[in-house]
């Protein structure tokens, strides 16, 4: 790639994930429409970076371009809310927790397919790595190293997503990889009081694969889950959910 086309390739970036923030952040409202030329001036880029920016916005639901309107900021109805960059926009937003308790609830759904499915046909090699993120969480969490925490955790779930053999779920992995990383900002509910028994959680449902137990894995599964979100419905005090 040539020196021209990473410099254009930053600021493409730097502009959606401007503009994608101040959209969720209501900063541009729903309804306002998004004049290239004040575009170019406000971020200092051509016109061709800011067409791009536009084309990757309206991609994701945030934006419509029309002919003779222009291009207009949608509602967060018509957004794609499982898009792996608007769950770290709306994860670094007022609506950080709201959008925790929502992605878990669809996780428990989804994981919940995916883990019976790893207990046929995740292999072997993939079974091992599995067993080796919950060493890798028990190890961070004795550090009291968060980021590491959740980078294990998120290839644990990443593992049996794919290891469900369905494409369809496996893209879900982006999505549940977003959304840990957006607990980065929340260092309270990272490694706590509750850590341990989370790891011993995912423990227990990694050696559910790993005996090819599909009822077993849909128990820890559900403890594995539940247990995140319930912990967030606590802290806004809300009831306890029973998944």
């Amino acid at each position: 790639m040539i020196a021209g086309s990473r410099a254009s390739g930053s600021l493409h970036s730097r502009v959606v994930d401007t503009l994608g923030q101040d959209i969720v952040d209501s900063r541009i409202a729903a309804g306002e429409i998004l004049a290239p030329d004040e575009l170019c001036a406000r971020f200092g880029v051509s016109r061709s970076v800011v067409r791009e920016s536009l084309r990757a916005l309206e991609s994701m639901g945030m934006t419509l371009a029309r002919p003779q309107v222009g291009t207009r900021v949608l509602p967060e109805e018509d957004w794609n809310l499982l898009h792996p960059q608007i769950v770290e926009w709306r994860g670094r937003s007022s609506g950080y927790l709201d959008q925790m308790e929502q992605v878990l609830e669809v996780r428990f759904g989804i994981e919940l397919v995916a883990s019976r499915l790893a207990t046929r046909r995740m292999d072997e090699a993939d079974i091992d790595a599995l067993v080796a993120t919950t060493d890798a969480m028990s190890a961070a969490a004795d550090f009291g190293n968060g980021t590491a925490y959740l980078d294990a955790d998120a290839e644990f779930h990443r593992l049996i997503l794919q290891g469900s053999g369905n494409a369809l779920i496996s893209q879900f992995s982006e999505t549940a990889a977003a959304v840990l990383r957006t607990r980065r900002q929340d260092p309270e509910r990272t490694i706590n009081s509750q850590t341990a028994a989370s790891i011993d959680d995912h423990r227990t449902l990694a050696a559910a694969i790993r005996r090819r137990d599909p009822n077993g894995a849909e128990l820890a599964l559900r403890a594995v889950v539940s247990h995140t979100l319930n912990e967030f419905r606590e802290s806004r005090g809300r009831d306890k959910l029973e998944i």
